[in-house]
């Protein structure tokens, strides 16, 4: 088949990159790779260092404290690990096997509930004992109620996709934009920015319909930007847990008319996003300052993900699709009345951008 150029994606907001992200890249990857048993010629550290997941901390949270960009990096990349493994498609994987996925995620929960690991747990789930004290020790107990909450929305999400794979027909539009929320384990990550700013967003900003919207539409635009991305590592495995897929199954789309969707809804998300930054009420000055490194945080997200994936060698297993992308240089946002705007673009067949 013919290469496929990725299409286009919106993104008005700048580009960052925290000073120390190559430092802290490398000492979450010996880290990893000393607690995983990898040696550098193994595949598993090589994936590590690919991975470059420090670089994309380093873009999410530019001006994050040292300390805390390392115990970020050393999470996300759990993040991944795990995610790989319950997405491998070889005999090793959990992906076609979802009663032991659901043990593996029983396991990991228990930590959720305070329950120390035992002798028979694997690196992954030690490492994220360690990983969860470090973020005990710097949040407070509402907030890590809903860190923990959110992780095991992304828990029992795997195991629903597993259980899809088995069954072998794809979900349907709805369901798998539903889904993959939870599936990109972008909820947990959104929790991660208060983390990195070193403050919490207050119940009565985080309670504010335009602000949940907010973070609905991040979340929706990095799914789908992944999901643009990782198509061709889709394809080569014979999975179609993509909404490219979804959405070619569903509307009977070539592939490229999919792709070119699927980036329509990215957009619809950014510009959403912005529309309802615009219309963000004041909450008074102390939290209307918590509340804007936190959207700060929300938008480095969004440009993060489609500078970081252009680059990044984890995306590059399907020949199908070309590895450049050509994101929207940052530009002067809308300005005036949120009211006197367009509404934002609507892709078809879909509701309203950002609202669940």
């Amino acid at each position: 088949m013919a290469t496929l150029q990725i299409p286009a994606m919106y993104s008005p907001f700048s580009s960052a990159l925290h000073p120390c992200s190559q430092q802290v890249q490398q000492e979450s990857v010996t880290r990893w790779a000393h607690w995983m048993g990898f040696e550098p010629m193994d595949k598993g550290y090589q994936a590590l260092q690919a991975g470059q997941f420090g670089l994309l901390m380093g873009r999410c949270h530019p001006t994050a404290s040292l300390e805390t960009l390392s115990l970020l990096t050393d999470f996300t990349t759990w993040l991944f690990l795990w995610d790989d493994l319950v997405n491998q498609v070889d005999e090793s994987g959990m992906s076609w096997r979802p009663e032991q996925l659901q043990a593996m995620n029983d396991r990991a929960q228990r930590l959720l509930l305070g329950n120390a690991p035992q002798a028979q747990d694997g690196p992954l789930v030690r490492g994220l004992w360690h990983l969860l004290e470090g973020l005990k020790a710097r949040m407070s107990g509402q907030w890590m109620h809903r860190f923990t909450f959110h992780l095991q929305e992304y828990f029992e999400a795997t195991v629903w996709q597993a259980t899809s794979l088995r069954r072998g027909a794809p979900p349907d539009v709805d369901t798998y934009t539903r889904m993959r929320r939870l599936t990109s384990g972008m909820f947990v990550m959104v929790d991660l920015i208060e983390v990195a700013g070193g403050m919490e967003v207050p119940l009565q900003a985080r309670l504010e319909p335009l602000l949940a919207a907010m973070v609905r539409c991040t979340v929706n635009a990095v799914a789908w930007a992944n999901d643009i991305f990782s198509l061709g590592k889709e394809l080569l495995h014979g999975d179609r847990h993509n909404l490219v897929l979804v959405l070619q199954n569903k509307w009977g789309l070539t592939l490229e008319e999919a792709l070119r969707e699927a980036a329509v809804r990215h957009d619809a998300e950014v510009r959403h996003f912005i529309d309802c930054q615009h219309a963000l009420p004041s909450f008074g000055a102390e939290v209307d300052e918590a509340v804007g490194r936190y959207v700060e945080g929300l938008r480095c997200w969004m440009r993060a993900k489609l500078d970081w994936s252009a680059m990044n060698g984890r995306y590059r297993q399907g020949t199908e699709l070309s590895a450049q992308v050509r994101a929207v240089p940052h530009q002067p946002e809308c300005t005036g009345s949120a009211r006197a705007r367009r509404a934002p673009p609507r892709a078809a067949g879909t509701s309203k951008a950002g609202v669940a």
